[in-house]
């Protein structure tokens, strides 16, 4: 977490398939605190749901969580094989994910580090956050923008390592002259502030991989500031 508690609304979680078939093909979300660099105490889960494959699956959880403080994401499912049901991951650091076995339909209290291992996985997996605190509309001379996360790369196969964003803006369709770069790969909105009145901005996307390749410009959108 940054410096701003609030509350976690839902969790996303790209799940692969193959998906084992009904009533196996479901799964759920949890968040633990954390304990000394590994998951801790549970602090929130979600309801099971069914998994829908090769897609992003979100699913409600509501939880306080706290300013300055790590957490860690949990998922579990009740696949029939360990192929089946699967988060889609990329390479990571050693310790980045812990594993354990447990029951399906319920989080255990705690995570016990004693019986689960780590692994060198980066998962794709996020939560949806709400800073507390009042939330102050955009001032004039601002511009707030919101997209839909990407979940494949230009070649078709999946995203697994999408980094952060680039907003590239300027007062001529297409041509831009200034950008505003976003590094939190979870976010789905900015506002571009101290925009000069009496004009129109155009604005486009770029995402951003690990490696620093970025994608081609999102749609374009406009917006006048009085």
């Amino acid at each position: 977490m940054g410096a701003q508690g609030g509350a976690a609304v839902s969790m996303s979680v790209y799940i692969a398939n193959p998906v084992s078939v009904s009533p196996n093909n479901k799964f759920q979300v949890g968040i633990f605190a954390d304990n000394n660099g590994v998951p801790g105490a549970l602090v929130a889960a979600s309801a099971a749901q069914a998994i829908a494959g090769d897609n992003w699956n979100v699913t409600p959880i509501n939880a306080q969580l706290q300013a300055n403080a790590t957490y860690w994401l949990g998922y579990n499912t009740n696949g029939t094989s360990s192929t089946n049901n699967n988060v889609a991951y990329s390479s990571g650091s050693v310790g980045q994910t812990y594993w354990m076995s447990s029951t399906f339909g319920s989080f255990p209290s705690a995570f016990s580090s004693s019986s689960g291992s780590s692994s060198a996985t980066q998962m794709s997996i996020f939560v949806s956050f709400i800073p507390s605190g009042v939330v102050t509309p955009p001032a004039a001379g601002s511009a707030s923008l919101s997209w839909t996360p990407p979940i494949t790369n230009t070649d078709g196969s999946q995203l697994l390592d999408l980094s952060s964003y680039r907003i590239s803006y300027g007062t001529s369709s297409g041509a831009y002259t200034s950008s505003a770069d976003v590094t939190n790969a979870s976010a789905v909105s900015h506002i571009i502030s101290n925009l000069p009145t009496g004009k129109t901005y155009f604005f486009a996307i770029q995402a951003i991989n690990s490696s620093g390749v970025a994608s081609e410009y999102s749609l374009e959108d406009s917006k006048f500031i009085p």
